[in-house]
């Protein structure tokens, strides 16, 4: 099964993922993220959320 959550920056894509994944099976979720590094604020939160994710 394949499902794409689409929203805004910040918008709380991963959060309503996760918590979606979890009601279905209890195995570890794939993420894939795909975005435009505009600043460095941008920069370190994509590597903020690869820590954490992996």
């Amino acid at each position: 099964m394949k499902t794409l959550f689409i929203g805004g920056i910040k918008s709380g894509k991963s959060r309503n993922a996760e918590i979606y994944i979890k009601k279905l099976t209890n195995k570890k979720p794939l993420y894939l993220a795909t975005t435009q590094f505009i600043d460095d604020e941008m920069k370190a939160d994509c590597k903020t959320f690869s820590t954490i994710k992996t």
